[in-house]
């Protein structure tokens, strides 16, 4: 007989370290703190350029030249000037202009007060915190228009999307119509106090049903003494079906 190789059930060894390898590749024994961090190895493309404040080449902002203001230097000379009898070149703040000096006093004092177009009331400083105080007296609160709630109908209506195509505000406080003069909301709120359906006619024999009183519950002592009332009733009425007339007589009753 020709010799046969004798196969063995167990796998070979170098297929099991090759299935050992591969459970391995998903565990290493690395600790943590030793890992390098995530992306460590991979090389990112650096498309913004770090621009330093401090760089000389730097102009994205263009330059501005600053002019000499002209009004401090004439507020000077006027200052050093008024002793020696000199005259500045430039007179702008030192003589009034020829509108100025031909105005009278009171069209300069028009001109240097306004009128508050809320209530009318004439203001002598434009100054800022004059307008505040202005503005919080009671006289300004008083002129001022109310401002009213905005309307509380919904505003995802259908029927109201219709009202506004055509031009009509809820919150204007007008009626419908094109001149306003119909009702301002479009259903009036009318209270319900039963359950039944919205349209829902109630029947007259229903409502004198409803109408007519409930009996009244009794308490206890009252239950107590129709009971007692009811009993004597009952005896008296016995008396009179079985009573006899010679046994009165014998008992000394009237009849």
């Amino acid at each position: 007989m020709p010799h046969r190789p004798m196969s063995s059930s167990r796998p070979s060894f170098g297929r099991e370290m090759t299935a050992c390898d591969q459970y391995d590749d998903f565990y290493d024994d690395v600790p943590l703190q030793h890992k390098k961090p995530f992306g460590a190895g991979l090389k990112r493309k650096r498309s913004v350029t770090f621009v330093r404040a401090s760089d000389p080449d730097l102009h994205t902002i263009p330059a501005t030249e600053q002019t000499p203001d002209s009004s401090v230097s004439d507020l000077y000379l006027n200052l050093v000037m008024k002793g020696t009898g000199g005259e500045p070149e430039d007179t702008a703040l030192s003589k009034p202009t020829t509108k100025q000096a031909d105005a009278t006093p009171a069209e300069q004092t028009t001109a240097s007060t306004r009128t508050c177009p809320v209530c009318n009331i004439t203001l002598d400083d434009d100054a800022p915190e004059s307008q505040r105080t202005h503005e919080a007296s009671i006289a300004h609160q008083v002129a001022l228009s109310h401002s009213h709630p905005p309307s509380a109908i919904d505003r995802s209506r259908m029927g109201l999307s219709y009202l506004a195509s055509f031009g009509w505000d809820p919150d204007s406080r007008r009626g419908l119509g094109a001149e306003g003069q119909g009702v301002r909301d479009p259903i009036k709120a009318k209270q319900k106090d039963d359950t039944l359906g919205i349209g829902a006619v109630i029947p007259q024999e229903f409502i004198e049903k409803a109408r007519e009183p409930k009996p009244k519950k009794l308490t206890g002592k009252e239950l107590k003494q129709r009971e007692l009332e009811e009993k004597r009733k009952g005896e008296r009425l016995r008396e009179l079906f079985y009573q006899r007339d010679d046994v009165l007589r014998h008992l000394g009753r009237e009849i």
